[in-house]
Formats: C-alpha cells, structure tokens, sequence
C-alpha cells in the first residue's frame, strides 16, 4: 500500500479530486483518465480548464486536508476568480460601496452634492499605533472619502475631465 494520494485540480471549475498513487504512464492510468472525461468540453476535445496533479501523503491528507484544498484554491483559480486582494477588502469595499448609494439617495440623487468630500465624509481606519510603530506620521493617513464609492463621483470625474480634454456631456 501507499502512503501518497493524488489530487486532480481544475482550474476550470475548481474541483478538487482526490486518486489514488500511480506510477506509469497517463494512457494507462485508468483513475485519470476517468476523472478527465468530467472536465472535459462538451465536444470532448479537452478540459474546460487547467488540470493539474499533485501528491501528497495520506497523513496529511486526512489530517490536514481542509487546509491543503484551501491552498491549491488559492493557487489553481481561475483568472478573476481568485482570492485578489482578500475577501476582507472586498468585503470592506462592498459596504462602503453601499453606504454611500445610501447616502447618495438620502441626497435625492443630486448632480451637485454640497457634502462631497466634506470632512465629516473622510474615511480615517485607527492605524495610528500601527503607523507610529512603522516609524510613519500618525496623523499622515490616506485621504479616501466615502464620496469615492458614490455615484455622485462620476459626475465631479466628468467634470473635471471636460475643462482637462476638452468635450462635452449633458448633465
């Protein structure tokens, strides 16, 4: 018996699949060639992704398998289906995203917002100790405003963009 498992990752669809050891040749190898048929095109013609194949031991596959499929995710995705800049940030953005539709609906969706990047509308994380601790002004932080996730911000970009390359829009 063998103490190594193979996995079969697409990239296609994600799928991690666990077979058993084998040494020889793919043509022979019946557990491969089974899995293979369902990531393939619907013509037959080849996978829908990336197909890769790795080893591991039986050891840890069984005690660590969580964290080995949360690894070869991170590594075999997709191109924009990939963790990117970590969920965290997304999410972050999502909600800054949504808080200033709110706002900008509590403005009746005007095209001349009088809080646009007023100061009660600046976006300050508490970093000042982790700042301080990189040798960084404390007080010298990133100037984002919630109005930069607002629809609003389109209308400020044309704006601005119209004296710079001179054309036109209507609003």
């Amino acid at each position: 018996m063998t103490d190594k498992i193979r996995l079969l990752i697409c990239t296609g669809c994600g799928a991690i699949e666990e077979m058993p050891d084998y040494e020889g040749p793919w043509q022979n190898d019946t557990w491969l060639n089974e899995k293979l048929k369902g990531h393939m095109l619907e013509s037959g013609e080849r996978t829908h992704g990336e197909v890769h194949i790795g080893k591991v031991s039986q050891n840890d596959w069984i005690n660590y398998g969580d964290s080995i499929i949360a690894q070869a995710a991170n590594e075999f995705t997709a191109p924009g289906k990939g963790a990117g800049l970590g969920q965290t940030f997304y999410d972050t953005k999502s909600n800054f995203s949504a808080d200033a539709f709110t706002c900008w609906k509590q403005h009746n969706r005007t095209t001349n917002c009088e809080d646009y990047r007023s100061d009660h509308k600046k976006l300050l994380p508490d970093t000042r100790a982790e700042r301080r601790e990189l040798g960084l002004d404390p007080k010298s932080r990133p100037n984002t405003y919630l109005c930069d996730f607002c629809p609003y911000n389109s209308i400020v970009m044309q704006r601005q963009r119209k004296d710079k390359f001179k054309y036109d829009y209507t609003t």
